[in-house]
């Protein structure tokens, strides 16, 4: 949990991020539980589990080349 809070804070520091949403194929439940932390580990960030519950990876895929033109890598 905390390198997701380390590197939420990390893009913070560039983008106003108010909103995080965690899809994931893990239980509702947990996803529930890591964004109950990462909300109260981050003053004024929502985290919110998401309802993209068939493909996840699908849709974190279809971002990639966005990603990959539009930041830097590390």
């Amino acid at each position: 949990m905390a390198l997701l809070a380390d590197k939420v804070r990390e893009a913070r520091q560039f983008v106003d991020v108010g909103t995080v949403v965690l899809s994931s194929y893990a239980p509702r439940d947990l996803c529930q539980s890591i964004c109950n932390d990462l909300s109260s580990r981050e003053q004024g960030l929502s985290a919110v589990v998401g309802s993209i519950d068939l493909a996840p990876k699908a849709v974190g895929a279809a971002s990639l080349p966005y990603a990959s033109r539009f930041t830097v890598g590390g």
